[in-house]
C-alpha cells in the first residue's frame, strides 16, 4: 500500500521528517489548463546591465512552453501549475521522501507581486498549510524584495503573517537555539531576501530591544529573522541590524562570500562569537543560462551528485548548525532545484540559449534516476539527524 494513498491524523506522526531541514519552494509557476496561461515557464532571457553584452542575445525574448521553458532542466512533471492540487500533494510527498520538514515560501504581501505577475494569495496559503499540515510539514515564509519595502513595511509583514497563519498547526514555530531554557517561546522563522537593500540602522528599530514602539522583540509579533549574508562586509551590518541570524541562499558557491563554501567554518565563528544562528544554504549545483545566456561564469557542474554532498559535508563540518535551509526544492530558472526532472527531453526552439539561432536543445539530466536529489538529500538528513542527536 502507498504510504501517501490515505494521509490522516493517526498516519501523520509516522511521516519522519526534521523540521530543521528548510528547502525554498517556489509557488510561482501556472500554465494554461489550470490557470488560463503560463507563468515563469515562458520567462523571458534576461539583459546584462552592459548594453553591448545585452546585443549579442535574444534579451527580452520568451520561451514557449510547454517544451521550452525558461530553464535548463525540465521537470519530471512536466510545465506544471502551483495551483493544482494533484501537483502540490506529489511536491508534499517528495519533501517526505527526502524527510525535509519545512517548505520555505516565497511570499509577497498582498496586493504586490513577483515579476512574473503570479504571487501567492492568501486562500492558496490557506491551502498550502492545510495540505502540508496532512503530511507532518511546516511552513515558513521568504520574504521577497517588493517595491516600497523597507524596515518598517516589513514589520507589517509580520504582523500580516502572525496574524492570518500563525495559529495553522502547519505554521513553523521553533525555539530559539542560542536560549537554554527548556520554557523557551516558540517562534516563527522567517527568512528576508536581499535584506542588506536596507540600511543597518533601518533594521535596528524593529530588531533590537531596546524600549521602543517599533521593535518587534518581545511582542506577539516576535520572530527569528534571518538575513541574507552577502558581501564580508555584512559581518558588520547584520549584527548592526539586529537580525536573528544569517542565511547564504546562492547555491553558485563562489558567486558570493556567504555562499563561498569554503568560507563557512569562518562564519561559524563568527556567529558564535556574535550570538546569531547560521544558517548554511546548500544546493546541488547552479545553471541559469536559459534565463541568463551570459551568465556562464556562476554555473557549477552536479558532477553526478558530488556538489551537492559536497555542499552538505562543508555545512555540518565544525560546529553542527542549528538549521540548514536548501537551495531549493523548484527554483528551476536557476538549476538549483532538486524536484526529480526528466532524464532525457529536448526541443527545437528559436533561440538556443538566449543566441539569435535556432535549433535543437537538449535539456541537462540528472543522469538515469530522476529522483537522485531526493535520495540523496534523504541520506544526508539523516546523517545530519543522527549528528543533532
Amino acid at each position: 500500500m502507498n504510504i501517501f494513498s490515505q494521509v490522516n491524523d493517526e498516519l501523520r506522526p509516522k511521516l519522519e521528517v526534521n523540521h530543521n531541514v528548510h528547502a525554498f519552494y517556489y509557488a510561482w509557476y501556472g500554465n494554461e489548463a489550470t490557470d488560463g496561461k503560463y507563468s515563469h515557464w515562458n520567462h523571458p532571457f534576461l539583459p546584462h546591465w552592459e548594453k553591448r553584452i545585452s546585443e549579442l542575445y535574444a534579451t527580452g525574448k520568451t520561451h514557449k512552453p510547454p517544451d521550452d521553458i525558461g530553464a535548463n532542466f525540465y521537470p519530471l512533471l512536466g510545465a506544471y501549475s502551483s495551483r493544482d492540487p494533484v501537483l502540490l500533494r506529489k511536491h508534499m510527498e517528495q519533501f517526505v521522501l527526502a524527510k525535509i520538514g519545512v517548505l520555505v515560501l516565497s511570499w509577497y504581501p498582498p496586493e504586490k507581486a513577483d515579476e512574473e505577475g503570479s504571487p501567492a494569495s492568501e486562500q492558496f496559503i490557506h491551502s498550502f498549510l492545510k495540505l502540508a499540515n496532512a503530511y507532518n510539514l511546516k511552513v515558513c515564509f521568504h520574504i521577497e524584495p517588493y517595491a516600497g519595502r523597507n524596515a518598517s513595511s516589513v514589520k507589517e509583514d509580520l504582523k500580516h503573517i502572525i496574524e492570518q497563519y500563525g495559529s495553522h498547526p502547519a505554521f513553523y514555530r521553533t525555539k530559539d537555539p542560542r536560549q537554554l531554557a527548556v520554557n523557551a517561546r516558540d517562534l516563527p522563522l522567517v527568512y528576508v531576501y536581499d535584506s542588506y537593500l536596507t540600511p543597518a540602522e533601518d533594521w535596528n528599530k524593529i530588531l533590537t530591544h531596546k524600549e521602543s514602539k517599533n521593535s518587534i522583540r518581545g511582542t506577539e509579533y516576535d520572530a527569528l529573522v534571518i538575513g541574507l549574508f552577502v558581501e564580508r562586509a555584512h559581518k558588520e551590518t547584520i549584527r548592526m541590524a539586529g537580525f536573528d541570524g544569517f542565511y547564504t541562499y546562492f547555491a553558485s558557491s563562489g558567486f558570493t562570500y556567504g555562499s563561498k563554501q569554503a568560507n563557512w567554518m569562518s562564519l561559524k565563528l563568527y556567529a558564535r562569537d556574535e550570538n546569531l544562528i547560521f544558517i548554511p544554504s546548500i544546493g546541488p549545483g547552479y545553471i541559469d543560462t536559459n534565463v541568463r545566456p551570459w551568465n556562464d561564469k556562476n554555473t557549477k557542474h552536479r558532477d553526478n551528485g558530488n556538489y551537492y554532498e559536497t555542499s552538505w559535508k562543508k555545512a555540518v563540518e565544525g560546529d553542527i548548525p542549528s538549521f540548514i535551509s536548501i537551495t531549493s526544492f523548484n527554483e528551476w530558472h536557476e538549476g538549483t532545484q532538486i524536484e526529480p526532472a526528466m532524464s532525457e527531453k529536448s526541443v527545437f526552439v528559436d533561440h538556443i540559449l538566449g543566441k539569435p539561432k535556432s535549433g535543437t536543445f537538449q535539456y541537462e539530466s540528472y543522469g538515469k534516476n530522476p529522483d537522485l536529489y531526493l535520495d540523496l538529500t534523504r541520506n544526508w538528513v539523516e546523517i545530519f539527524t543522527d549528528m543533532k542527536h
